[in-house]
């Protein structure tokens, strides 16, 4: 099986972060997630379902009660539209009365891998909506 950099990056990226990283079913497991942690429930969910993203992997850590997602930036940076859409889940999650959270890792072609702080995210954006 021949493998591309993605690939790489993203096996490098588990060695790194000792997650198991899966690269199908990211929807479906996070509505699953968000069920089973009853993470903010119907909002959560539409916030989820209005969403055009899909990351390159995704890992549920039971451990820390989180779910993470993982964009590997090879040959461009991650766009402004995709990064809103995560921080909106984010916020989505934050506004649950549960302790379980939504992360963003991002990795390089190389599989550095390290996590997006999207609190600050989401923050940056919405003062920004707010001076417009």
């Amino acid at each position: 099986m021949k493998r591309g950099i993605e690939d790489v990056a993203i096996a490098r990226s588990k060695a790194q972060t000792g997650f198991g990283w899966s690269k199908f079913g990211f929807k479906k497991e996070l509505v699953k997630f968000v069920e089973e942690q009853d993470a903010g429930g119907a909002e959560t969910i539409d916030t989820i379902n209005n969403r055009m993203v899909v990351p390159d992997g995704w890992f549920v850590d039971k451990e820390a009660n989180r779910f993470c997602v993982l964009e590997i930036e090879d040959t461009n940076p991650m766009s402004r539209g995709k990064l809103t859409q995560y921080s909106e889940i984010w916020f989505a999650f934050d506004c649950s009365e549960t302790s379980s959270d939504f992360a963003l890792y991002v990795g390089d072609r190389y599989g550095d891998t390290k996590e997006v702080p999207l609190v600050d995210i989401w923050y940056a954006f919405l003062a920004e909506k707010a001076a417009s």
